[in-house]
């Protein structure tokens, strides 16, 4: 029961994880300058961050989540910051669940979930109508939320960003957490530029 939006252009990258759990940030999602690792549905930060170490071998890094005992529990999304990314669904996870992908220009587009509302939820939330990666993962998100998010609500999110700077910014609990995620970085961070209110 939780989703992620990813927006890519060149190495430039930023996500936003959401869940029904609190603190999805500190539970699933691992990141560094080789790019972000989630390991979300029965997530592991541990699980993430062996797959993160092994970004440059894309087929080695979901071997990593392929191999682990609960993997039919789990869902992963590898984004390294160029190369391939990959994904995976174990069967045993939740629906409405997937992972699709989508190309706008030069900005690449990555939607993985699990314990979604309904398979539209995947659908809106790949789309964007803004070619800035951070910006991008906003307006991917507020789609989702739109949709329907996850089936039984959202109460956590967390971004992560990588590009001229690196950035980590979660809200554990939040009765809207995609909002009180923009609301919470507004300012004095560039995302006050980018003029979501």
């Amino acid at each position: 029961m939780t989703y992620t939006v990813v927006a890519r252009r060149g190495e430039e990258l930023a996500s936003i994880t959401v869940s029904p759990s609190p603190g999805v940030g500190s539970r699933a999602v691992w990141f560094g300058p080789k790019g972000i690792a989630v390991v979300q549905a029965l997530s592991s930060k541990e699980l993430a961050r062996r797959a993160y170490e092994l970004l440059g071998s894309p087929e080695e890094a979901i071997g990593v989540v392929l191999r682990d005992p609960m993997a039919g529990y789990r869902q992963a999304l590898l984004v390294p910051r160029r190369g391939e990314v990959q994904s995976f669904t174990g069967a045993g996870v939740l629906g409405a669940k997937g992972f699709l992908k989508r190309k706008v220009g030069d900005l690449e587009l990555y939607c993985a979930g699990n314990g979604l509302a309904s398979g539209r939820v995947l659908f809106d939330a790949c789309t964007a109508s803004s070619r800035d990666p951070l910006r991008a993962v906003f307006d991917m998100a507020y789609a989702a939320e739109e949709a329907g998010g996850n089936a039984t609500g959202s109460k956590s999110a967390a971004l992560v960003y990588l590009g001229s700077f690196e950035l980590f910014h979660e809200v554990p609990l939040s009765p809207d957490p995609v909002k009180s995620l923009w609301a919470s970085l507004a300012a004095p961070t560039p995302l006050l530029a980018l003029g979501r209110n």
